[in-house]
């Protein structure tokens, strides 16, 4: 169904190519009326040339025929009306040309007294305009309403002083025919951008004829490109009418051949106007299936790529014209601004506009006679009045709400299509999607769990300490994995494995189960971090490749913020949809949760072609002097992280005593810093270089980790873990950086290897030292050594690799990324 509730059958129908004849067939009787009762389509289906009637219902076709014999009938008082109002402007000196109407014929229409007309709309010079509405009201016609409050191209429109009524018939050849007078062709103010060209329109005006009278109007070819404006009007502000952009798709289609008119076209207009009828025309041929010429294929085909993706996203989704695509021409719109302020002001006023108000109506008599005394408004009249308006408020608020991940998801795949991103990449981006998420909720939660269970820290240490070294057993066959048989095979080896070792660390009690499946958990997990970034590298171009890694990594860091809130609000929810209230079976079910979350991401993983497996390369792990002294830097930084990320939220429980859910909101806030901080490091690393800006980062973070030795107030510590979190992961993106950058292209899979199974040496190393000196020491003391340790890391780092530092970091970051 379209937005008005037509069937697509019928619109099928109407396509001039590849015409659907059974769907009229299948059309109910009640569609049909809606069908016949509905003013846009009504005058399709009046004008539409039916080829084989014997496909519509008796009773819809005799309605047809009614419906062409009155509109026979009013086009010619339209004609008689047009002749009197022309004879009066030419005597005293008004000039005009007809627009829309009647003078679209021939091509939009196989003849104008098929094609139900409203008004007729005059165009006249902005100087001639007021005299042309006094001459209207001489002749006995009144305005009618007010201008345009936000689109100013027309006057009121002038309607003759008669006491019709509106009845049933919708094309009534009693009707009162008005006058729409027009001054300006393209509202430039409201529209916010120009359309060149269309002072010509006027200078290029033409004596036609129609049916035997005559009338000044525009040129062939200003004619569609002012039809074609009018579309797009209509499109950029919600939806244009169907029987336009019906009309206009017949005049392309039954005019494609006329190689003089497309010429002329050519030759007429700019490529700038070309642009924007292009746009109306691809619109035309999406909904309609016409036929074109070469010209307007070309032009077609010129339209920039993210106009082209909002085509792709809209006009060929389904048909046609949804409610829930009402607002997407606002994204076309922006796409044709150049000023920054004007998309804003664009985006604003399509979210934030409501519509007209409703209308209460007054009582009866008071519209039928002015003169007899109003009634007094009861109780119930006035609390009517009163709730009225709230309530319609509230209302098209909850309607436009649920539009909106739709709209703005638009948006999205309109500002990633710069960029070119393919649909490998989205997939994979998809995948990463449930595997963090899902390992963000399953960490969170997963010590704070086994201290329900009683396990005390020091076995917590020799846990994370196993998964560390798991780690350290997988780096290097993960990247021999993914090497020799593919990325796609180790990525769906990882997303099978994961979930079901995981989710049996979530069930066995044995704590030697528990340090053995945390063992196996670290070495299927690493075929993730391994292959991040190779994958994303034969997913994408050198073009867009730093945009790609740094939509990942920021989406990455940024779903620890969903994860956080997830995992502190998804016992309880669990708890209390399963009637559980024992902490220790509501996380228990969360981490279960979490882990068929990040199967999920097998199914998207599977759809992705990767290039084959490369052959055999001679050399895949880089053994150089750099990578020797970058490693060993990278290991003593590894080794004051490790010391306390594994126990942050242990920290959080046992030492702050804080609950599931602000441990969780915590973890979130710290997430969201990382997003603002990783957007703050090209900007560093510019100003101080790379590896200089790296040691500052580390040394503040070893600072902000030192600092958490002596909170012992709940806000303080929050404040100050988030700091330590943002500084901590600022720093990654140049260390990957500076790695890839290193080595050469046939080497950063195995140094990426390398890279993780030195962290997972250091981390695994950290975890089983940190875990026993906490339950023996307390954390101030062995925060306070990690701090050191940080400090003299970032020393090192300087010394390891900052003789070599050379460049400057592309302004997008990269890194690889674990979740631990």
């Amino acid at each position: 169904m379209t937005s008005s509730g037509i069937p697509t059958l019928f619109l099928r129908a109407l396509r001039f190519h590849d015409q659907d004849r059974e769907a009229l067939r299948n059309i109910s009787d009640a569609q049909w009326k809606r069908i016949l009762a509905n003013w846009s389509t009504a005058r399709i289906v009046t004008s539409h040339r039916f080829d084989h009637r014997n496909d519509l219902p008796l009773w819809v076709a005799q309605k047809i025929d009614q419906y062409r014999a009155d509109t026979a009938l009013r086009f010619q008082e339209i004609k008689r009306s047009y002749t009197t109002v022309a004879s009066e402007l030419q005597r005293l000196g008004t000039e005009h040309v007809v627009i829309k109407g009647f003078s679209l014929s021939p091509g939009y229409t196989e003849h104008p007294a098929l094609r139900p007309q409203g008004d007729i709309d005059l165009y006249c010079p902005p100087e001639s305009a007021p005299q042309a509405q006094q001459i209207l009201s001489d002749l006995g016609y009144s305005p009618e309403g007010q201008q345009a409050a936000r689109l100013k191209d027309q006057l009121p429109t002038m309607m003759p002083n008669t006491g019709w009524a509106p009845g049933l018939n919708i094309f009534d050849p009693e009707m009162p025919i008005g006058f729409e007078l027009h001054f300006r062709f393209w509202d430039e103010d409201f529209m916010r951008f120009r359309a060149p060209g269309l002072d010509e329109f006027w200078n290029r005006r033409i004596v036609r004829q129609v049916d035997g009278f005559t009338f000044p109007g525009l040129h062939p070819a200003d004619n569609l490109g002012y039809t074609a404006l009018n579309v797009l009007r209509d499109l950029l502000q919600g939806m244009p009418s169907l029987e336009q952009v019906h009309g206009l798709a017949r005049f392309l289609h039954t005019q494609s051949n006329e190689e003089q008119f497309w010429d002329s076209w050519q030759d007429l207009h700019e490529p700038s106007l070309r642009r924007l009828e292009a746009i109306c025309f691809q619109l035309a041929t999406d909904w309609f299936g016409c036929k074109v010429s070469p010209e307007v294929e070309e032009e077609m085909d010129r339209l920039p790529p993210a106009i082209q993706v909002w085509f792709r996203e809209t006009s060929r989704s389904g048909f046609y014209p949804r409610t829930s695509q009402a607002k997407d021409g606002a994204w076309l719109h922006v796409l044709l601004l150049d000023s920054l302020g004007d998309k804003v002001d664009v985006l604003r006023a399509t979210i934030f506009r409501v519509g007209a108000p409703p209308q209460i109506a007054a009582p009866a008599a008071s519209i039928a006679d002015p003169s007899i005394i109003k009634p007094k408004r009861s109780l119930a009249d006035s609390g009517r009045r009163l709730f009225a308006y709230p309530a319609w408020i509230v209302s098209r608020s909850a309607v436009r709400l649920s539009t909106f991940p739709s709209f703005f998801g638009l948006g999205f795949k309109i500002w990633a299509s710069k960029f070119d991103l393919g649909s490998g990449f989205w997939s994979f981006f998809a995948s990463d999607f449930f595997f963090d998420v899902g390992m963000y909720v399953f960490f969170v939660l997963y010590n704070l769990y086994l201290l329900d269970r009683g396990v005390k820290e020091n076995v917590v240490g020799l846990i994370a300490s196993a998964s560390a070294v798991g780690g350290i057993a997988g780096a290097i066959p993960a990247g021999i994995l993914a090497h020799r048989f593919g990325m796609r095979k180790a990525l769906l080896t990882c997303l099978t494995m994961v979930p079901l070792i995981f989710a049996l660390r979530s069930i066995v009690a044995n704590e030697t189960l528990l340090i053995l499946l945390a063992f196996l958990g670290g070495v299927f997990i690493t075929i993730w971090a391994v292959c991040i970034s190779p994958a994303l590298t034969q997913l994408t171009t050198e073009r867009n490749r730093p945009v790609a890694f740094s939509t990942m990594f920021s989406s990455g860091i940024a779903l620890g913020i969903l994860g956080g809130q997830a995992a502190g609000r998804l016992p309880g929810w669990l708890g209390t949809i399963a009637s559980i209230t024992s902490p220790e079976r509501t996380k228990q079910l969360a981490l279960l949760v979490a882990c068929a979350f990040v199967a999920v991401g097998a199914i998207f993983v599977s759809r992705i072609k990767f290039s084959s497996a490369p052959a055999k390369e001679r050399k895949v792990y880089p053994t150089g002097r750099f990578i020797k002294r970058f490693l060993a830097a990278i290991a003593i930084w590894t080794l004051a992280g490790a010391t306390f990320d594994p126990f942050y939220n242990i920290y959080f429980s046992q030492y702050l005593h804080m609950s599931v859910q602000q441990i969780g909101s915590i973890y979130s806030y710290a997430q969201f810093s990382q997003v603002l901080a990783i957007m703050a490091t090209p900007f560093i690393f510019r100003k101080l270089g790379m590896v200089d800006g790296i040691v500052y980062l580390q040394i503040a973070a070893a600072i902000t980790l030192g600092a958490l030795a002596f909170c012992s107030r709940i806000p303080t510590a929050s404040v100050v873990y988030v700091a330590y979190m943002a500084l901590h992961w600022m720093t990654e993106p140049g260390i990957l950086l500076l790695l890839m950058n290193r080595v050469a292209p046939e080497e950063r899979t195995g140094a990426s290897a390398l890279n993780f199974f030195v962290i997972n040496i250091a981390s695994a190393l950290a975890a089983a030292i940190a875990g026993a000196s906490f339950t023996k020491f307390g954390y101030p003391l062995v925060l306070t050594v990690a701090s050191i340790v940080g400090l003299g890391a970032a020393f090192f780092f300087r010394l390891m690799v900052g003789d070599r530092e050379h460049g400057r970091i592309p302004d997008a970051s990269l890194s690889s990324r674990t979740i631990s």
